[in-house]
């Protein structure tokens, strides 16, 4: 099976997003907008302590990370028996082993680690948030 790379461009999203804002911010429903909304999918994206991004965001189709997540992987059957969750490459711990041992100086630079709508968060606003899913 060939290898599918599934990257999206962290900088890039957060260009689009407030593109979008600053659009619909100058339409005539403008006053009448009271909250907006994102949703991406969840802890996918390492940031610098200077609040950048240190690497693509790794969508789940990227199957570069199938095979630290295999349920066949040494230490699988472990994790699945003290968690009672089996490993699967969509998931956030076979992605951290499988970033750290693929790209250890992309790794070793990063502070946070967030949702992708985190940092769009972070990048327009300053701050960091996290909703109810992607924190649980």
């Amino acid at each position: 099976m060939a290898t599918a790379l599934s990257e999206i461009n962290p900088d890039s999203v957060v260009g689009e997003v407030g593109q979008i804002l600053n659009e619909f911010a100058n339409r005539p429903v403008a006053g009448r907008t009271r909250k907006v909304a994102l949703d991406t999918f969840a802890s996918s994206l390492g940031v610098s302590q200077k609040r950048r991004a240190r690497a693509p965001c790794f969508s789940y189709a990227d199957s570069r990370l199938r095979e630290a997540g295999d349920a066949a992987s040494p230490g699988a059957a472990e994790v699945q028996q003290r968690t009672g969750c089996r490993l699967h490459g969509s998931y956030l711990t076979p992605r951290l082993w499988w970033l750290r041992d693929t790209e250890p100086d992309t790794f070793g630079g990063v502070r946070h680690w967030m949702s992708l709508g985190g940092y769009v968060y972070l990048r327009l606003r300053g701050v960091t948030a996290a909703g109810t899913s992607t924190a649980a």
